[in-house]
């Protein structure tokens, strides 16, 4: 099958703009960063071992329980919850090899999002497999996935993607770990992003990754990492154009022996647009420069209770086009609530910043609240709701054509509430009732209703 975006390329590469020499030192860097943190790691080994193997020589009464007690061994350099693979979802079974299928019947009554509805039943069936394998210190996960989707009313949308995932959990030492990862994925842009486009517009997602985490001393790491990305799609999309990105990171963290978390981090990223709009050809021609200084912290305030939160502040600048440069800060924090056993609420609100290359605007400001309980109601059912608000202002210095009128303002609000059963150890059934509504104060186009119900099977053996 031919993909019409692979045949669109921008005329100047992305990345062109970056020095030769920028990139060798980044590299000579991140090497002598490893380097570094081998030998610390190896030092410290080694005074560890010297430490027991000189047991004779301690003087005083105490007893090495009584040691252990004064310095406690330090939390895991990363932890890896052996349920939960390289990307943060649960590890189906504990075979290392899994297979894996769904069946999910969806009735949309707005599929397009648009004043005007139309309502259709989309089918999708999906299978693949899963494989979770460990040798040693090292574990490697697949995760690969064909999607069939299928449109009662509008068939010319029909696609089927693929999707596969590839991570190896590595560790150099039980003190130097780290994740080396590769996805790909294959989709049809959601409507919400295409104003008011009815056509099949497919996207294309690319990202590799590679970290990693080192121990210090006691709850102390330095982390780092390289992010290459890329996304297409078959057709121009204004409020999430094509990229295509390289990202590097430096940082550190403190880890506490309850949990307790802080860190931060320092990433650079170069990158620039591919199929940008034909009236921001500066945009696709120079690309952009962005820096991001982030602070996290994860915090268990009490037994039932506990806090996560980012701060960041991002700079982009976009090179020949200054008035598309943004700065600002963006946060998000999530309260986590176990109200009793069986209930959990989870509460974040967020308002972050986005870079966008539209003809008018040259940033996005989205805040946004959500409430999202959960209810444990047996051991095989598990209820969910949520309820969500988001708030978009589109603002910035004036782009390629002046601002008339009010800027925009769109407002999301969304609720939703579903039912999860294990019916059987291989097999799960889910329904869900979503109900979704945008208003905008400019674009009255933009403005719809939807209601969506959501039948899904799930097998895993």
């Amino acid at each position: 099958m031919a993909y019409p975006w692979r045949a669109v390329k921008p005329t100047t590469h992305p990345l062109a703009w970056v020095p030769p020499l920028q990139r060798l030192a980044n590299l000579c860097f991140a090497a002598a960063l490893a380097f570094l943190m081998a030998t610390s790691a190896i030092a410290q080994d080694d005074t560890a071992s010297e430490g027991l193997s000189g047991g004779s020589a301690q003087t005083g009464s105490g007893s090495s329980d009584d040691s252990n007690r004064a310095n406690p061994a330090p939390p895991p350099a990363n932890p890896r919850p052996p349920n939960v693979d390289a990307w943060g979802n649960l590890v189906l079974t504990g075979k290392p090899l899994t297979f894996v299928g769904g069946f999910s019947v969806i009735r949309d009554d707005n599929l397009f999002k648009l004043a005007t509805p139309s309502s259709d039943t989309i089918q999708t069936m999906s299978l693949g497999l899963r494989v979770n394998k460990s040798y040693s210190l090292q574990t490697f996960q697949f995760n690969f996935n064909k999607t069939f989707t299928r449109y009662s009313n509008f068939s010319y949308l029909n696609n089927s993607g693929m999707d596969y995932r590839g991570a190896w959990l590595w560790s150099l030492t039980p003190r130097i770990t780290g994740t080396l990862s590769r996805d790909y994925r294959q989709s049809l842009v959601p409507f919400q992003e295409t104003n008011g486009s009815t056509s099949r517009n497919m996207r294309v997602s690319e990202n590799t990754n590679f970290n990693l985490d080192a121990w210090v001393t006691g709850g102390w790491h330095l982390t780092g990492g390289l992010n290459r990305s890329e996304q297409r799609t078959s057709q121009s999309v204004t409020v999430s154009p094509d990229t295509f990105t390289l990202s590097r990171e430096l940082g550190g963290r403190y880890l506490t022996l309850s949990g307790n978390s802080i860190s931060f981090v320092q990433r650079n990223t170069s990158g620039g647009y591919i199929n940008s709009a034909g009236t921001i050809t500066s945009l696709t021609a120079n690309g952009f420069r962005r820096e991001e200084s982030e602070l996290r912290i994860s915090w268990r305030a009490t037994a039932k209770s506990s806090f996560s939160g980012r701060l960041t502040w991002l700079q982009h600048r976009q090179l020949g086009a200054s008035q598309y440069d943004v700065a600002g800060p963006a946060v998000d924090i999530t309260y986590l609530w176990a109200v009793t056993g069986a209930l959990q609420v989870s509460i974040s609100a967020r308002d972050s910043i986005t870079p966008t290359p539209d003809v008018v605007y040259t940033k996005i400001t989205n805040k946004g609240l959500t409430i999202a309980p959960t209810w444990q109601f047996s051991p095989k059912t598990t209820i969910q709701a949520s309820l969500s608000t988001t708030r978009n202002e589109y603002g910035g210095s004036s782009g390629t054509a002046p601002l008339t009128g009010p800027a925009r303002i769109d407002t999301v609000d969304s609720a939703s509430l579903g039912v999860n059963w294990a019916a059987l150890p291989t097999l799960t059934l889910g329904a869900s009732l979503q109900r979704q509504q945008r208003r905008s104060n400019t674009a009255p186009l933009t403005d719809f209703n939807d209601t969506t119900a959501n039948f899904n099977a799930s097998v895993a053996f």
